[in-house]
């Protein structure tokens, strides 16, 4: 079976670490290496994933996420999306992968009229360990966030391997959609897909009591710097979905939207 580009990859990087190895003195930590070539190595690795089990998990996102998920892996050589999954679930519950604002608040995106699946397989140990933290009280208040489910984990994982704004700074959209634009005129003037730009601005209405308790604290350690606007797309939700928040809860909020916002 042909090897895809990351595949190959990393196993010349597999090779060049042994070959180094051996170039600094090391001859045991070079034949460990090059062991893994070998049918013993391959029984090895196998025996490390004998206990995988196996559970199917449906990732649900806008359509034109999912095509660009998968056009993007393709280009990146990487044919097995499941495999990716599984690393998402393994940093999260080890603490490496923690999703910023904007992935959170284009994954808040609700139901569309053109939403689609992604279907994955995953390691159900992995799942079951994300899903115990998820459902913890404290480890919540932590991450200071509360994830609907571990398939919006995966999806915030692919949007974070595979951006869908290359190398544009999502507040650059934010700040150009606040100034009056269009998702269309966004997307042209940026060179990005539609789809993406109405994605990351479309905001939510509601908010959590998660979300509510970071607001306020965020409001409450600099409001001179924490306009409206500023906290609307640092959590992903509608300025005045921040203003009656603030309100209900007695802050007074200045009129200004914030350092950095396009008024400023």
């Amino acid at each position: 079976m042909p090897l895809s580009r990351k595949d190959q990859l990393a196993l010349d990087n597999l090779r060049g670490a042994a070959d180094a190895l051996r170039t600094k003195g090391e001859p045991e930590f070079a034949a460990a290496v090059d062991n893994v070539f070998t049918p013993r190595g391959a029984a090895l690795i196998q025996r490390l994933h004998a206990e995988r089990v196996s559970t199917p998990m449906t990732v649900y996102m806008p359509t034109a996420e999912r095509d660009h998920f998968r056009t993007a892996a393709k280009e990146a050589g990487e044919n097995n999306l499941s495999v990716l999954g599984d690393e998402a679930l393994d940093q999260f519950i080890k603490g490496q992968f923690r999703p910023g604002p904007y992935a959170r608040a284009a994954a808040r995106v609700g139901s569309t009229s053109d939403e689609s699946t992604l279907s994955l397989t995953v390691d159900k140990r992995l799942k079951d360990r994300a899903t115990q933290l998820i459902k913890d009280p404290q480890f919540i208040k932590e991450l200071g966030w509360k994830p609907r489910g571990t398939a919006l984990l995966v999806r915030m994982f692919l949007q974070q391997q595979f951006p869908m704004f290359g190398d544009v700074d999502p507040a650059d959209i934010y700040r150009a959609h606040e100034a009056g634009a269009t998702a269309q005129e966004i997307a042209e003037r940026f060179a990005l897909n539609q789809g993406a730009v109405e994605l990351l601005v479309e905001p939510r209405q509601g908010l959590s009591p998660v979300d509510e308790e970071a607001i306020i604290r965020r409001y409450d350690e600099d409001p001179e710097s924490s306009g409206t606007y500023v906290l609307a797309r640092e959590f992903g939700v509608h300025s005045r979905t921040v203003a009656r928040l603030l309100d209900r809860v007695g802050k007074e909020r200045r009129q200004t939207r914030g350092k950095g916002s396009p008024s400023s």
